[in-house]
């Protein structure tokens, strides 16, 4: 029996004014974006003698345009769980790149990502703009430079989010969750969230798996239409009860991995 072909999320845009929907939310999202960069640069300029306070004036204007793009994109947002008070570290499974938006409406975050991700257009800047801690995958010999960064964010009181699982998935599944990158707050102390996410579309929209996750080899351009052109997104960020901690990252890891499972829902 010959297997059905992979959808295209071009193929997955549907109905006659999709493509006219993604336009007109493409130019709305270039808007917003501009608005709050300018709000950023007005409002840092007086602070540069602060760092402190400056680096809280950059979470604002994150928290703000991730407000922004959510309602841009038509995305109904809900929480379960207790949102954590004083999040410090967050690891989180990976589904697309609408999760920064997700996770940085609720939670004042910078985010841990790979390194190709600064030379993407518009979103690299903005990523570097908002304290994005950069990962160069291929490279493993840099670890402990990047886990250095990320001990002096922490100490700074910077809360970040890891994608521990390394790559996103189609929503089928969550991937074991990698220890590398939580040795400095292992060494710190430092309690980490857990937390997960979930997409969902309506018919007669193409299922989230296909129009929301990025996962493979997908075309980024291509895929970002297709999630423009779709009605309404419902997305949902659940959090375990607790933070965990542990003296050594293999274990914090399983813990944080166990959390995330009892929290995962595949996608339909």
């Amino acid at each position: 029996m010959t297997p059905e072909p992979k959808q295209t999320p071009i193929a997955a845009i549907r109905g006659p004014w999709a493509h006219v929907r993604a336009a007109r939310r493409g130019a709305l999202l270039l808007a917003v974006t501009g608005v709050f960069v300018a709000l950023w640069l007005l409002g840092a300029l007086p602070l540069l003698p602060a760092p402190a306070a400056r680096r809280r004036w950059r979470r604002a204007c994150m928290r703000w345009w991730c407000r922004g793009v959510l309602w841009t994109l038509g995305v109904r947002l809900t929480v379960r769980g207790a949102i954590p008070a004083d999040a410090r570290f967050v690891v989180s499974n990976h589904l697309s790149y609408l999760d920064v938006a997700v996770l940085g409406a609720v939670l004042p975050v910078a985010f841990v990502s790979r390194a190709d991700v600064a030379h993407w257009p518009l979103i690299g800047p903005l990523a570097r703009w908002f304290d994005t801690v950069f990962v160069p995958r291929e490279q493993k010999r840099r670890l402990p430079e990047v886990n250095a960064v990320v001990a002096r964010r922490v100490a700074e009181g910077c809360a970040l989010v890891v994608f521990a699982e390394g790559t996103t998935t189609a929503g089928d599944c969550v991937l074991p969750l990698k220890p590398s990158l939580l040795a400095p707050v292992v060494a710190a102390g430092v309690p980490v969230e857990a937390a997960c996410i979930h997409y969902a579309t309506a018919p007669p929209d193409a299922p989230a798996s296909i129009s929301v996750c990025w996962a493979g080899d997908a075309d980024f351009a291509p895929h970002g239409h297709a999630l423009l052109a779709l009605r309404r997104i419902d997305a949902r960020l659940s959090f375990a009860p607790q933070a965990r901690t542990a003296s050594d990252r293999k274990g914090l890891a399983a813990q944080l991995d166990a959390d995330v499972r009892a929290l995962f829902e595949p996608l339909a």
